[in-house]
């Protein structure tokens, strides 16, 4: 027996109401509730959707739906972070290590003139939040306007707040950084700038990954 179009949307509702807003985890705990309860009414006919239903959400145990969303994030979770290091690997396999390495030696090479080194590093530093911010920006944007909330995109939406630390972490560190020091190790002026923009380039590469898998799997 197939579940109307009404119970389907009664199901939905109750998924709902029980605080699970990610519409892909939504589809996924509807599609099992649908399964069992049109496994239970089809063993047993006389079986109507409503007990069918009251026992199907039994399997979920005494936590209900919060014990699957807690695990759903923390698999999530992991599973970002993984995709991460595939792009941070990604790039330093492809020819984009060209755009890594010549960051790096311009930033190290512009840093070597004789000239105020603070200044410059302020430079540097500025124009790589602009992008870090515009960045953040640009992609919070582009969430935004989607109809519905992912659990996929959900850690990518934390990316960007981390990013607020990411910049307090440019903006202290050189007012704690001594001349004598830039003077002494300059690659460390070259590694920051550069590895400031290899996480606006893995970020943005992230994103477009995930904005594809939501499209590919009719969740917008």
């Amino acid at each position: 027996m197939q579940l109307s179009k009404n119970q389907i949307d009664e199901l939905y509702e109750f998924v709902k109401k029980k605080g699970i807003q990610y519409i892909d985890l939504q589809k996924e705990l509807v599609g099992y509730l649908i399964l069992i309860i049109e496994s239970k009414m089809k063993s047993n006919p006389s079986l109507t959707f409503t007990k069918a239903f009251n026992l199907a959400y039994k399997t979920f145990g005494v936590y209900g739906f919060d014990a699957i969303l807690s695990h759903k994030i923390k698999m999530q979770t992991k599973l970002f972070y993984r995709t991460i290091r595939k792009h941070i690997r990604a790039l330093f396999i492809s020819y984009r290590i060209c755009f890594v390495l010549s960051s790096f030696f311009i930033f190290y090479y512009v840093r070597s003139f004789n000239c105020i080194i603070h200044e410059l590093y302020f430079g540097f530093i500025a124009a790589a939040i602009f992008l870090l911010i515009y960045s953040s920006y640009s992609s919070h944007n582009t969430i935004r306007k989607l109809s519905k909330k992912y659990l996929v995109l959900s850690s990518y939406n934390n990316m960007n707040l981390n990013s607020i630390f990411i910049v307090y972490y440019f903006l202290v560190f050189p007012t704690f950084i001594g001349e004598h020091i830039l003077n002494n190790y300059p690659y460390l002026f070259s590694i920051n700038l550069t590895l400031l923009l290899v996480f606006i380039v893995v970020r943005r590469s992230l994103l477009k990954e995930l904005l594809a898998y939501v499209k590919s799997k009719g969740l917008e």
